[in-house]
């Protein structure tokens, strides 16, 4: 048994030695503040699903992409449902 486990860690060596030799560090790239990720965005974008009451008086989910402005995620949740339904038909609605 001591004698695999030399050969085994003989090998992890080998390929950590070619991993090593083999790695371009020119081929590396940095993130820049240009193309970065800020940590406080002022915009993003979350899927949601929203409920809307149907014809049938059932809850009906529908997804959206719903874009939030300054962290207002509650402003922009209920802008969405204020649009109410893509499909105005298939649902009860104000209009």
């Amino acid at each position: 048994m001591k004698r695999y486990q030399q050969i085994v860690i003989g090998i992890a060596v080998v390929i950590f030695m070619i991993l090593i030799f083999a790695t371009n560090v020119n081929n590396v790239q940095y993130l820049t503040l240009e193309k970065g990720i800020s940590p406080h965005p002022t915009q993003m974008k979350l899927n949601v699903k929203l409920y809307f009451i149907n014809k049938a008086g059932m809850l009906q989910p529908e997804n959206r992409t719903v874009t939030i402005n300054n962290n207002q995620l509650v402003t922009g949740l209920l802008n969405a449902m204020g649009a109410g339904p893509k499909n105005k038909k298939a649902y009860i609605t104000n209009n």
